[in-house]
């Protein structure tokens, strides 16, 4: 057994050494253009991350702190630093989905290759080499569902309520991991339907789920301080929900974020 479970962590921090390997190889070196229609964002996420900005909806307000900290290192560039940042989270997403996989089928060696396939294909690769979102989305969606599984074969409710918490933290990602939310609910129905009446667990859930929305608050916070870059500006109520949700905001036209 501690053979096995050898065996598998090593295969897990191969297939994510090797996907690093390749994002570090290609990453893109610096600055990327502006005036291409599949870089637009990526060109924007850079200046914002660097700037603490307040981008375009919905803020991406946890991308933007966690990026801004790669932007602390001492190699590179700060447009470097945040590819880096994209690579970095790349892999770790991929050794999660391997974990995933693993809790899934018991076997190694198919979570290990499911793993590598989904890292070195062409869209998850393309995007873990640029300053982008989608590699932090998929950490925090596979992570998840690890703590979910692992929750499922041991019965632990600190597992389901750090699943809790996640899911909050990654809807200030990206709001598609809302679609996380009716998925986790079916689950923990038909795995322990009774937790749905355990008040104390519901409650804790309610509670972390909550506190994970918290970096939400940065948006009306670092607007009011007038950002260098200030696309959508949601210093009222209304506005902040708008930019939270992907709806309309007033985008700003100046260097200083304000019309």
């Amino acid at each position: 057994m501690p053979a096995r479970r050898t065996l598998a962590v090593s295969v897990g921090l191969l297939v994510a050494g090797f996907a690093l390997f390749l994002y570090l190889r290609t990453l893109a070196p610096t600055v990327l253009y502006y005036d291409r229609p599949t870089l637009l964002d990526s060109a924007m996420f850079q200046a914002q991350l660097s700037t603490l900005g307040v981008t375009h909806p919905t803020g991406y307000p946890t991308y933007t702190m966690l990026g801004h900290l790669f932007t602390y290192l001492p190699i590179g560039d700060p447009a470097y630093r945040i590819n880096l940042f994209s690579a970095i989270v790349g892999a770790a997403g991929v050794l999660v989905l391997y974990l995933v996989g693993l809790r899934l089928t018991g076997s190694i060696l198919g979570a290990g290759l499911g793993a590598l396939a989904f890292g070195i294909g062409d869209t998850y690769w393309s995007q873990a080499i640029i300053a982008e979102v989608y590699t932090l989305n998929v950490l925090f969606i596979t992570t998840v569902l690890l703590l979910l599984l692992v929750w499922r074969d041991t019965r632990r409710d600190r597992y389901l309520l750090a699943a809790c918490f996640l899911m909050g933290l990654s809807l200030t990602h990206h709001v598609t991991s809302g679609l996380l939310l009716p998925g986790a609910a079916i689950f923990v129905f038909a795995v322990e339907k009774r937790k749905f009446v355990q008040w104390r667990v519901v409650l804790k859930g309610a509670g972390l789920f909550l506190v994970g929305l918290l970096p939400y608050l940065y948006l009306p916070i670092r607007a009011s301080m007038n950002p260098p870059m200030n696309e959508a500006d949601p210093t009222t109520p209304r506005a902040s929900g708008s930019s939270s949700t992907a709806g309309s905001s007033p985008a700003s036209s100046g260097p200083s974020g304000r019309t």
